[in-house]
């Protein structure tokens, strides 16, 4: 049929865009002139959805029944574009939510077409699994020639956020009845990811992969208690046996000593002895909650839009952390960082409550639909209790972490997303 080999184009294509999205588009958007990034972002988002578009266009039409997908698609752009109109940065709040739908939303709405096919499911799986593999071992190049990891995205955070999304495709793998050599290679795939994400020593990544091991555990997944153990050990080597994680964490370990010690003698010395980077990293982000919602307060319903200026919200906010830092350095902290390191939070300020009510539950009802599937007795299905543990350890993560605001991290995310709905009803059944 017509239409099924125009999907199977638009699978390609997608496939295609999934490579540059994963590798490009952040040095595209820094680096690249402005129309080459622009073009070559709107290229890889638009064709795959222009390809599905055009050869489903006639049975929509004909049966006058629209996706659900779609309808989500379209209300999150309605609302989001009428944010923008209140934004202060009309510009950059509309390119922001351009990029967003187009990386996010919108791709959730190609996958959940595309992935329909087992095939093209389980080709995607091993695509992104060479991905993660070629990601691996350029980021151990990196850590022991540079000392930092960025995987093309000018940042540690998203490059190990990217690691753990991009998992989902060895581990599902792992459970298929493949040959000894493939198993070995999706083996050394796992191992050099989480390999390099202990290397890199960000507590976000390593809090999240051990949500996600303690979320199989949860679900009766009793054979991944080993790995969360041996997870657990790893660590401790790594910190024991390398001098720079060693180094790191030492230094954590003398910033808590001068810290206690400076706070029982005197809390007002703790705004002139130490940084404010290093002793506020978890009073900032709690202070970020206070602060946050005293700005949604003033716009609840279409938010402040992006890149949106926060001067005149301080006028009247009484901060509540300020044993740990003065007023003046923690607005220093929100200008420099222009988010709040919450991706929840910083979109409720940003693009205001109606917007986020629609995006976060619409997400919330794609998970809840996965497990209506299922009738009691509970039948387990591993592929997709792998995709809503990653989808859970990612959550965990962006509670410290603008992810979305990453197109790379949004695009894999929403693929996730598209290949969670897409999961078979008779599957394999988890041990």
């Amino acid at each position: 049929m017509e239409i099924d080999r125009l999907e199977n184009w638009a699978f390609k294509v997608f496939c295609l865009s999934t490579i540059f999205m994963t590798i490009f588009s952040v040095q595209a958007i820094y680096n690249w002139p402005p129309l080459a990034e622009k073009l070559s972002i709107f290229l890889a988002c638009a064709l795959p959805a222009g390809i599905i578009i055009l050869g489903r266009a006639g049975i929509w039409l004909k049966t006058r029944q629209i996706p659900k997908e779609f309808i989500w698609v379209l209300l999150i752009s309605i609302f989001g574009l009428l944010s923008c109109f209140q934004s202060e940065n009309q510009e950059a709040s509309l390119k922001s939510m351009g990029l967003f739908l187009a990386t996010g939303p919108l791709v959730f709405f190609v996958a959940k077409i595309i992935f329909k096919p087992t095939k093209n499911k389980e080709s995607y799986l091993w695509m992104t699994s060479l991905i993660l593999l070629g990601l691996a071992f350029w980021g151990i190049y990196e850590h022991f020639s540079l000392g930092i990891v960025y995987l093309f995205s000018r940042n540690p955070l998203p490059a190990g956020t990217l690691l753990i999304l991009l998992s989902i495709g060895p581990l599902i793998l792992l459970n298929r009845p493949n040959m000894m050599l493939a198993k070995f290679t999706l083996v050394l795939i796992l191992f050099s990811s989480m390999f390099l994400i202990i290397l890199m020593a960000k507590k976000s990544h390593l809090l999240g992969l051990m949500v996600f091991l303690i979320t199989l555990i949860i679900f009766n997944f009793r054979k991944y208690y080993k790995f969360l153990m041996g997870f657990i050990l790893l660590i401790v080597i790594a910190l024991f046996s390398s001098d720079s994680l060693r180094l790191k964490n030492e230094n954590l370990i003398n910033w808590f000593s001068q810290l206690t010690a400076l706070s029982s003698a005197n809390p007002e010395v703790l705004n002139h002895k130490l940084p404010l980077a290093i002793y506020g990293s978890i009073p900032l982000r709690v202070e970020n909650y206070f602060f946050g919602l005293h700005v949604i307060k003033k716009k609840p319903t279409w938010g402040l839009g992006f890149k949106a200026k926060f001067d005149s919200y301080f006028t009247d906010y009484n901060i509540r952390l300020d044993k740990f830092f003065s007023k003046e350095n923690y607005q220093e902290y929100i200008q420099s960082q222009n988010a709040f390191e919450n991706i929840v939070l910083t979109y409720l300020i940003e693009w205001g409550a109606i917007f986020c009510l629609i995006y976060f539950g619409g997400i919330a009802y794609i998970v809840i639909l996965y497990f209506k599937k299922f009738k009691k007795p509970l039948i387990r299905k591993i592929d997709g209790i792998f995709v809503v543990a990653i989808i859970i350890s990612f959550s965990v993560i962006s509670l410290t972490f603008d992810t979305l605001r990453f197109p790379n991290i949004n695009w894999v995310y929403h693929t996730l997303l598209g290949l969670l709905v897409n999961i078979p009803e008779k599957s394999q059944v988890a041990q």
